[in-house]
């Protein structure tokens, strides 16, 4: 037995603790286990469950004679082996019946829960996506954030000079009155166009943008 799943609704409606709980489940899950080869008696000792537990071994006496008497548990007079009662069965099937709705229940309302969460992420997303896209959608705004494109777009084109490569852009779109719907966009497909040599091929101009009213 690696773990036991306590029932506390069920452990107070039998009037038992949650050493007496966990011993009866285990009795129970050792009888029926398909390997038993003793009729469907838990033959564990009471040593067993003392070291298991990590209690006593009074306390395990002291326990399945609790469960003994409530009826809970039976053993065999002759091999001192043990096995949990219809009692402790079926009260064990009907809460594990309610266990298992409210699992599933549970799945449902987490399931639905993440559906909204990803329903509100793409939501946030698209709207962050739109803001990023208006930052970028006309010259004056692509200008007034300079460094933060140049930064980031260094990291993508190590062996480029993104400033140089920024400011012609400006200087070509003021010069040729060249609207982009994406200024960072048509500067990134520049920096690539670049490694074909069609970069070099575009008129040097003189870096005028700074008389740009914002």
């Amino acid at each position: 037995m690696r773990f036991t799943v306590v029932s506390h609704d069920l452990r107070k409606e039998l009037e038992i603790n949650i050493t007496e709980y966990i011993i009866a489940d285990s009795i129970y899950h050792l009888s029926v286990h398909p390997e038993n080869t003793y009729g469907g008696w838990c033959y564990a000792s009471k040593q067993y469950f003392a070291d298991n537990l990590g209690i006593s071994r009074r306390t395990v006496v002291y326990a399945l004679d609790k469960l003994i008497k409530k009826g809970l548990v039976i053993r065999d007079e002759r091999t001192n082996y043990l096995r949990t009662t219809e009692k402790w069965y079926s009260r064990i099937m009907a809460d594990s019946k309610l266990i298992a709705q409210g699992e599933q229940k549970l799945r449902s309302d987490c399931a639905e829960i993440a559906h909204d969460d990803c329903a509100k992420i793409a939501h946030n997303n698209n709207i962050l996506d739109n803001n990023i896209n208006n930052i970028y959608s006309s010259l004056p705004k692509f200008i007034s954030h300079k460094d933060e494109v140049v930064q980031e777009l260094q990291s993508k084109f190590k062996d480029k000079d993104i400033g140089k490569a920024f400011d012609t852009l400006v200087d070509y779109c003021q010069a040729k009155n060249k609207k982009y719907k994406n200024y960072k966009s048509a500067l990134s497909n520049w920096l690539r166009n670049d490694d074909r040599n069609q970069f070099s091929k575009l008129p040097a101009k003189t870096n005028n943008y700074q008389s740009i009213q914002l």
